[in-house]
């Protein structure tokens, strides 16, 4: 017994060189095809396959308690190479005879397509590997079905093929983004981490916390927001700041599942803010042939909408629970010498981006003025140890969705070979009988249960193949269709039936994660108005709308997103009761009315009624002889 622990401990510690050596390896690799593009896009694409295969397996290994099993996953990495070996060796005639493999390329693909599925099943469960899988059975078998929803016969061949060793499916423009977009980007965010300026997100939302209730939660709004701006994850954005904000705002009086939802919320918002946008927007540009500055500009006011929702939520919270002000004494120099880490590299990337140079290109650029400002002063300056451990965890993140990516590669080829995607917008129009509407609120539900449990960037990969082009088949622009279901795909972080988000934030506050989930919705529900505003106001995405539409859109969208803040959280001057709840709900849903309509004289009805309901609530707060409560107070 006590030689078997000796062995597990001495294969433990050769996993874990192993994993350092193999990191650096490919961080060498990407740096050299970012500079000098050696390799043609297949053949990087497969090196960096086989790198996730290998770093991956290692990652499992040392996951593992089983000292059998770690020997399984060790002997996995040799067969993995030998997997992308043949790739390369064979990449004129798999090409060229795409569809049609020989009996060994067969085995070759099952194997790859088993390995994909297998990872991505240990490491992010079984969501999305489950949605390939089921893929895979309609396209072995959907033949059968009778009617619109069946599809031609396929040989098996031809299947595997398509989605593996004919450099299809798991091969494309999913790992091509892996590659070129989403490995230096992750890297990038990952270096963050190791120079102290997360502390500089807590400060400023130390700072704002003093001078309104509650500060504690708007800490947690802003510091989340910061970090999440170059994470590409919410749930590892909860779990990299609540760690701190969660415990701050339940000894500052939130209750638990309420601290767990505003961290939730606050992070699942990093993902949608320019300029990174959860590196999802990087994907949308290759999908609309845009340019990723024009993108980037156009969610900006989605952006700032959905952080009005969340600050404003928590600004009502505190008044609602009356909670004290912030007192927390605020580090002005740490603010100083930690800004420069933050400012200057973020700057740098996003200007470099709008000139049109690569992702990867600019993410490394963007790396090392991070790290030679970050070394300048001894706040900062990174110690080899953490500097190392952090490049190995952000290649490890960027290569477990690089087999994510892969993974919804397969699905993707196989709604382009079934032509499920077709299928799936002549249902939704049957159902909805071609009211748009109907549409929007039928895709709006799919992009949420499709992106459950879901990074943000795979999330919007499934929902911009399903669902974005049943939107532009009913008239939707093709950036206005894509832009809604993103932002569905986001917000299924915090959205039960999953909520990844709110769960981790659950397990922090020590809380029923059905409750964070609740208070989560209850916080962001105003928000959920916003994409509809955006497809009946293309001036709010795309600036081609006439300008007095677009002034009574954006007065309409404002008090639409205060007015269900109100209701929502039951309190606009003082607790509201429940005919003042219904009153500043049907307000909302006027709003909705008046701003996709263009119909002014409903702004103008909805506007006397919020303005009489809050007069009530002011007269019943003066009368009590108490001072009005003002949002600084």
């Amino acid at each position: 017994m006590r030689q078997q622990g000796e062995d597990q401990k001495t294969m433990d510690r050769f996993i874990q060189w192993a994993l350092y050596g193999a990191g650096f390896l490919m961080i060498v690799f990407q740096t050299v095809i970012i500079w000098v593009p050696i390799l043609g896009p297949l053949m990087s694409q497969n090196t960096h396959l086989g790198f996730c295969f290998g770093i991956m397996f290692l990652v499992l290994a040392s996951k593992s308690n089983v000292l059998f099993l770690k020997w399984i996953y060790i002997i996995c990495i040799p067969i993995s190479i030998g997997l992308v070996v043949y790739m390369a060796v064979h990449v004129e005639r798999l090409t060229m005879f795409a569809g049609f493999p020989e009996f060994l390329d067969v085995i070759i693909g099952i194997i790859m397509v088993g390995f994909v599925l297998f990872i991505v099943w240990k490491q992010w469960g079984i969501a999305f590997p489950g949605m390939a899988v089921i893929g895979l059975l309609y396209a072995f078998w959907g033949h059968h079905i009778p009617g619109v929803l069946g599809h031609p016969y396929f040989e098996f061949d031809y299947i595997i093929s398509n989605i593996s060793v004919g450099f299809q499916g798991i091969y494309g423009m999913m790992l091509n983004v892996s590659v070129n977009v989403v490995f230096m980007m992750i890297l990038f965010g990952s270096l963050f981490s190791v120079t102290g300026v997360n502390q500089l997100f807590v400060e400023i939302g130390n700072a704002i916390g003093r001078y309104v209730r509650g500060g504690s939660g708007q800490t947690a709004v802003f510091s989340s927001s910061f970090v999440g701006m170059v994470n590409a994850a919410a749930v590892a954005n909860v779990a990299i700041t609540g760690a701190y904000t969660i415990p701050m705002m339940k000894k500052s009086g939130y209750r638990p599942e309420t601290a767990a939802a505003i961290e939730a919320s606050a992070s699942t918002g990093g993902s949608l803010t320019p300029p990174v946008m959860g590196v999802a927007i990087f994907l949308m540009a290759g999908f609309l042939g845009v340019s990723y500055g024009d993108l980037m500009l156009k969610g900006i006011i989605p952006a700032l909408g959905y952080y009005f929702v969340a600050s404003m939520s928590v600004l009502l919270i505190a008044h609602r629970e009356n909670l004290p002000k912030q007192s927390t004494k605020i580090d002005r120099s740490l603010m100083l010498k930690t800004a420069p880490v933050f400012v200057i590299p973020m700057a740098v990337f996003t200007v470099l981006l709008l000139n049109h140079l690569s992702a990867g290109y600019v993410a490394f650029i963007a790396s090392i003025i991070l790290l030679l400002i970050a070394v300048l002063q001894k706040e900062t300056r990174p110690s080899i140890t953490g500097l190392i451990k952090a490049l190995k965890d952000g290649v490890t993140m960027a290569t477990n969705l690089g087999l994510a990516l892969a993974c919804i590669g397969i699905f993707t080829k196989i709604i382009s070979l079934t032509g499920a995607s077709a299928k799936l917008t002549i249902f939704v129009s049957s159902v909805s009988d071609g009211n748009l509407v109907i549409s929007l609120i039928l895709i709006m539900v799919l992009s949420i249960f499709m992106s459950c449990a879901m990074p943000p960037v795979v999330a919007y990969l499934v929902v911009a193949i399903v669902a974005a082009p049943s939107l532009a088949e009913m008239g939707v622009p093709l950036e206005t269709a894509h832009f809604f279901v993103f932002y569905y795909a986001v917000l299924s972080a915090i959205t039960p039936p999953v909520a990844g988000a709110s769960m981790v934030g659950a397990q922090i506050a020590a809380t029923s994660y059905i409750k964070a989930g609740i208070e989560g919705i209850r916080m962001m529900a105003p928000f959920f108005m916003l994409p509809y505003f955006l497809v009946y106001n293309p001036g709010l995405l795309l600036g081609s709308q006439p300008i007095l539409p677009l002034i009574l859109a954006i007065s309409a969208l404002i008090l639409c997103l205060v007015s269900a803040m109100f209701a929502l959280q039951q309190f606009s001057f003082k607790k509201c009761g429940t005919v003042a709840s219904w009153l500043y709900g049907g307000i909302s849903i006027l709003c909705v009315v008046a701003g996709c309509s263009h119909r002014f004289e409903i702004l103008v009805i909805a506007l006397v009624l919020f303005g009489g309901v809050i007069y009530q609530q002011w007269k019943k707060e003066a009368e009590n002889g108490e001072k009005v409560i003002s949002f600084q107070d």
